[in-house]
C-alpha cells in the first residue's frame, strides 16, 4: 500500500492534464455551402440547406439540433429547430443538411417587397448549433443567406393554385402565364 502512495500524485497530475486538455478544446466550425428548394406543394415549399461541420478536436462530435430563424427580406418569418443526426469524427468534417419548411402564407407576410423585386426574394437563415461533450462550449453560429426565385416557385407551385386562394393570388402575380395555362387546360 504504501508503495502506491507515491505514485498517487503523478496519476492525479496525469489525469488533470486530460481534463485541461478538454478544456482547452476548440470550437468546431459550421458552413453552411448551398441551398437549393426540391418540393413544391399546395402548403409551401423547402429550402434545403446543405453544410458542412468541422471538428478540429481529438474526440468525436455527436450532432444534436441547430436552432434558427429564417428571415425573408430582413423580416423574421419563422422560428424552428431541425434535429441533425450523426457524429463528426475526431480531426474531421461531417456534412449535414437543415431542411426549414417554408408555407405559402410565409411568403404572403412580405408581398409587396416581392413584388417590387420582380420575384427575387433575399433571405437568410441565423442560427446555433447545440454542441455536446465539449466542455465549455454550449453552442456554434450557422448562418446561410441567399435568393430565392418566387417567380420560378410560383411556376413550380400553379398546379396547386386552384386548389388555394392564397397560391391563386401569388402565382397570378408572379406568373401570369402559367394561371393561363393553368386555366386554358379545364
Amino acid at each position: 500500500m504504501r508503495l502506491y502512495l507515491p505514485l498517487l500524485p503523478a496519476l492525479l497530475l496525469l489525469s488533470g492534464c486530460t481534463t485541461l486538455q478538454q478544456m482547452r478544446a476548440t470550437p468546431p466550425s459550421v458552413t453552411m455551402q448551398s441551398a437549393t428548394v426540391p418540393s413544391v406543394s399546395q402548403t409551401g415549399f423547402d429550402l434545403k440547406l446543405d453544410g458542412l461541420v468541422k471538428n478540429p478536436n481529438g474526440v468525436s462530435l455527436p450532432l444534436n439540433t441547430i436552432d434558427y430563424t429564417l428571415f425573408l427580406n430582413d423580416k423574421q418569418i419563422l422560428d424552428s429547430v431541425a434535429t441533425l443526426e450523426g457524429s463528426v469524427p475526431a480531426h474531421g468534417e461531417e456534412a449535414i443538411m437543415v431542411n426549414v419548411p417554408v408555407t405559402w402564407k410565409n411568403l404572403e407576410a412580405v408581398r409587396e417587397a416581392v413584388m417590387q423585386m420582380d420575384g427575387q426574394l433575399p433571405y437568410r437563415m441565423e442560427g446555433r448549433m447545440a454542441v455536446k461533450g465539449i466542455p465549455m462550449v454550449e453552442s456554434v453560429p450557422v448562418s446561410y443567406s441567399g435568393t430565392l426565385d418566387v417567380k420560378d416557385l410560383a411556376k413550380r407551385a400553379a398546379k396547386y393554385a386552384l386548389q388555394s386562394a392564397e397560391l391563386r393570388s401569388l402565382v397570378q402575380d408572379l406568373a401570369p402565364e402559367a394561371m393561363s395555362t393553368l386555366r386554358g387546360m379545364f
